[in-house]
């Protein structure tokens, strides 16, 4: 689904701009949160948030490579669009410490 709809999301960042398309991405990865973290819905209405999240993480990726290309210009394109996914990669690190104090008991704390 998300290849299908790639395009149509791409022509609304040229269209209406990067922050439209970064809010629509946000929203979809929101919606997507709130339906798979929610034990009230069914099981099939799951499947919504999953779709929901890999529109909006495909979006958000491919919002990130255009702001790059479009903030800095192609001379050192490959080299600064890897220098942000290393930078992004080193904080989601961060995620496994949190999720093992969370699991401890210390939720407040993470949460802060």
């Amino acid at each position: 689904l998300s290849a299908i709809l790639s395009p149509a999301l791409g022509k609304i960042g040229d269209t209406f701009g990067l922050g439209c398309s970064q809010f629509i991405a946000t929203a979809l990865t929101a919606v997507s949160l709130l339906t798979l973290s929610s034990s009230q819905m069914s099981l099939n209405s799951h499947l919504i948030g999953m779709a929901c999240y890999g529109i909006g993480r495909m979006t958000v990726f491919g919002m990130f490579f255009t702001n790059v290309g479009k903030r800095f210009g192609y001379t050192h394109y490959g080299s600064l669009a890897g220098l942000g996914l290393l930078v992004s990669a080193i904080f989601s690190l961060l995620q496994y410490p949190l999720i093992d104090i969370a699991a401890r008991g210390s939720e407040y704390e993470v949460n802060l």
